[in-house]
């Protein structure tokens, strides 16, 4: 099991409409807990906060790294070829040896 941690994120602003307060608490929280978990960092809550000076954002039991993942990267043959077919070109022109 990973550690987890809770995290506070605070951001000092110049002055705020208190009418819009609740929609950029909200759009803020939304956008950091979509990047938390495409970055496949799993947490169990947010929670927002906010004044006209200042917006902020507690996440709670946030994983304080992210899983270890396996990734198998699979060349398909065609670019293998080409690749090599580049390659014999770029050693033919450094050892000035005529296409044919």
């Amino acid at each position: 099991m990973s550690e987890k941690k809770d995290l506070l994120i605070e951001i000092g602003t110049e002055e705020l409409p208190p009418k819009s307060l609740k929609r950029l608490a909200e759009a803020f929280s939304d956008e950091i807990s979509r990047s938390l978990q495409a970055n496949k960092l799993a947490f169990k809550s947010v929670r927002w906060l906010a004044t006209p000076r200042r917006l902020a954002l507690i996440i709670y039991e946030l994983d304080i790294a992210q899983a270890d993942e396996e990734q198998e990267n699979v060349v398909p043959l065609l670019t293998l070829r080409l690749m090599k077919m580049e390659n014999r070109q770029r050693l033919r022109k450094v050892l000035h040896v005529p296409a044919g």
